[in-house]
């Protein structure tokens, strides 16, 4: 989401809504359809690299981070970001919040059991500096 305005340390964003106009659910709370959680799965692996690509780390990445918007998952909570160049446990927190997806969509969609290898595949790909946003 877009910064609305920063106040006294308090940050406000635009409104995520869903494409009913209603504020969008934290995807922990919404209905997945089967079909729907490859795609998804997909979407958020791609913005996980793009950050990667940027080195940075959510750290923090679950399903409670992640609202269903009307374009997509948008991810949201920044405050624990991490550099992944200069942290020491950046790998570990990259397996962690692609694995945390991949578990909550692999509980939808038991395919996508074969993608438990993409974190490590991310960060490979990252330490042979190899990763491109695309």
């Amino acid at each position: 989401p877009r910064p609305v305005m920063f106040h006294e340390g308090v940050l406000l964003m635009e409104l995520v809504v869903d494409a009913h106009g209603r504020p969008a659910p934290r995807l922990v709370d919404a209905h997945v359809p089967r079909e729907a959680a490859a795609p998804l799965y997909a979407d958020l692996r791609a913005q996980i690299v793009r950050m990667l690509a940027c080195d940075l780390i959510h750290g923090d990445l679950s399903p409670f981070n992640v609202l269903l918007g009307r374009d997509g998952p948008v991810v949201i909570d920044f405050p624990q970001v991490v550099g992944a160049a200069h942290n020491r446990q950046a790998e570990s927190f990259l397996r962690r919040d692609v694995e945390n997806l991949r578990r909550f969509f692999a509980a939808v969609d038991p395919g996508l059991a074969s993608a438990a290898g993409d974190a490590r595949e991310i960060w490979r790909a990252y330490e042979r500096r190899e990763l491109t946003p695309g």
